[in-house]
């Protein structure tokens, strides 16, 4: 009876591989939607980290009228009495174009994100001057200007040189300004300044005609990053008309791509989950109902249905 056990197990087993392989299809959606999650997590956690070290800080205060007109020495002063607070800093952001003349001709970049900075505050609250591969922020006097990677390789400009940065006052007055290119900004990633032109504050408020003192924002970098919702109430509570927001609310922007991206991937999964599911039990239903002529031939040749059960 030994070889009739054995030769029934081959016969009902010969389709297993389909069974294997749909359940294998299951178990690659599970891991494909534990994997997504994982890795895109771990990816907005450190983009949001390099957010916070060089756009917003831990906290960015902002207005939403535009131009803050609390003195940026009264601001800075005052938030940085709070023993939980690094540094603060103030920025001003607007557009420029910039043409930078060669023997074949002049070159131009239009509409350059323009960045104005203190450059003494700016070290204790951001890391901008890491990002840096010639030049520092200390060289970011009223007449130099700190490009990023890809502006300057679009212009073909190298520090040392002469570039001329034209920006549309708020009277609509343009203003021109020569500028020598004290340093060159990259940094992987689209939190850097590569795109951007970075400028000394005051010679923004010139071009610009913001009032002296006056900014678009200013960034708090803090001494624990958890302890932000604590500190985040304490400016509020101080400057009610200003909006204060932690790194995660000013970059919701990108949270809600991140979120929208992983949601779409497990989607996919789901379905396809799905999918082999419904696979399984299809293959199954078939191999019982195909085999059903078989079973009779077991039980016609002696086999007791607890052995057809085990050997199925």
């Amino acid at each position: 009876m030994s070889h009739v056990f054995l030769l029934a197990r081959k016969i009902l087993f010969k389709r297993r591989g389909s069974v294997m392989l749909a359940a294998g299809a299951v178990a690659a959606t599970i891991f494909l939607n534990i994997f997504a999650t994982t890795v895109f997590g771990g990816v907005e956690t450190g983009v949001l980290s390099d957010i916070a070290d060089l756009r917003f800080g831990d906290l960015l205060v902002t207005y939403n009228r535009g131009e803050i007109s609390t003195p940026d020495y009264q601001f800075v002063r005052t938030v940085a009495s709070n023993p939980a607070v690094q540094g603060v800093t103030p920025r001003l952001i607007a557009t420029s174009d910039i043409n930078f003349s060669t023997i074949s001709g002049v070159k131009s970049k239009y509409r350059v994100e323009t960045i104005g900075v203190d450059p003494v505050l700016e070290v204790g609250a951001g890391k901008m001057n890491s990002t840096l591969i010639s030049g520092s922020l200390s060289l970011l006097y009223q007449n130099g200007v700190i490009l990023g990677a890809t502006v300057a390789n679009d212009l073909g400009v190298k520090r040392g040189e002469i570039v001329i940065m034209k920006m549309f006052g708020a009277d609509g007055t343009v203003h021109v300004k020569n500028l020598l290119v004290v340093g060159i900004s990259h940094h992987p990633g689209f939190s850097g300044f590569d795109e951007s032109a970075i400028i000394n504050i005051r010679t923004m408020r010139d071009m610009t005609g913001v009032q002296k003192n006056h900014s678009t924002s200013f960034i708090v970098k803090l001494k624990d990053p958890n302890e932000a919702e604590v500190v985040k109430d304490w400016v509020q509570a101080r400057f009610p008309k200003l909006t204060v927001q932690v790194v995660a609310e000013a970059a919701a922007g990108f949270k809600s791509s991140i979120e929208q991206v992983v949601g779409f991937i497990n989607l996919i999964g789901y379905a396809g989950m799905v999918a082999s599911a419904m696979g399984v039990i299809t293959i199954l239903t078939m191999m019982v109902t195909v085999k059903t002529r078989d079973f009779g031939v077991l039980r016609a040749i002696g086999i007791q249905q607890s052995e057809i059960l085990e050997i199925f």
